[in-house]
């Protein structure tokens, strides 16, 4: 998770200087490179998954996990993979009520999201998306316009000649964050599990008239609001980046980050 270096507060907001991530994102080297190769794409998923388990251990849902929001901390082969933005960040109890807010972006979207009923299964689904798109060079579901993707994404089926372990629609069959971290595919980088299975297509393109970072990051919703119990700041070591963004949803002051790849 993105380290937090400083926080200084005014009037109306709290505003938080997070590390510098020289590296940029995914979705930047997504687009240099068009796809990447297995044992790459499973390095940097291990990564993720690991940083989510944790937020998921905190009962913290990230709901925005897509390229843009994955960093490096530095241009190396080796670089530390770091997840940002909490924005959209939402407490979710085990076995407790669902979340029913439709938010996130529009490729990497759950179909449980769009039927506003949803838990920390969701973040897996967008991940998965995100995996899809770096070893195919292609989102999954595409369309002219985000209801045509929408649609698609609840209705449509994907298949694998392997399992789709990540992709699959129904959040209590799909794999879990302990699942995937033991599957020997992310473990041993040796799996047979490749998009390209599914389609020809050659690269990652938007619908038309749209820029891919246009389409890639189109919000659903313009809200940045993050629902947070008081005792979930009781359970955050001090420093932490989500812990800092729940002091100031506490508050009822609207986050505004410095950007991780600017100081």
């Amino acid at each position: 998770v993105v380290g937090l270096r400083e926080v200084y507060e005014d009037e109306e907001d709290l505003h938080l200087v997070m590390e510098l991530c020289q590296g940029g994102d995914w979705f930047e080297h997504l687009i240099k490179r068009g796809r990447y190769t297995e044992a790459e794409a499973s390095a940097v998923v291990r990564s993720v998954l690991e940083a989510l388990s944790y937020c998921h251990s905190l009962g913290i849902m990230h709901r925005d996990i897509k390229p843009e929001n994955i960093m490096f901390e530095d241009r190396s082969d080796e670089s530390c993979v770091k997840l940002t933005d909490f924005g959209l960040a939402a407490m979710f109890t085990e076995g407790g009520p669902p979340l029913t807010e439709v938010l996130g972006s529009a490729y990497y979207v759950a179909p449980e999201v769009l039927r506003e009923s949803y838990s920390k299964e969701a973040d897996i689904w967008s991940l998965g998306i995100v995996l899809f798109i770096a070893l195919g060079g292609y989102a999954p579901f595409d369309g002219a316009n985000e209801r045509e993707v929408f649609t698609r994404i609840l209705h449509e089926p994907l298949t694998f000649k392997d399992p789709s372990w990540m992709l699959v629609k129904d959040p209590k069959q799909r794999a879990t964050i302990s699942d995937l971290l033991s599957h020997e595919w992310l473990a041993t980088c040796a799996g047979t599990m490749s998009p390209a299975n599914c389609s020809p297509r050659d690269s990652f393109q938007p619908a038309a008239g749209s820029s891919k970072a246009e389409v890639v990051t189109a919000p659903l919703a313009a809200r940045r609001n993050i629902a947070v119990r008081p005792s979930f700041l009781r359970r955050l070591p001090k420093g932490s980046i989500v812990a800092a963004v729940a002091a100031a949803a506490a508050k009822g002051k609207e986050v505004r980050a410095v950007p991780d790849a600017v100081v």
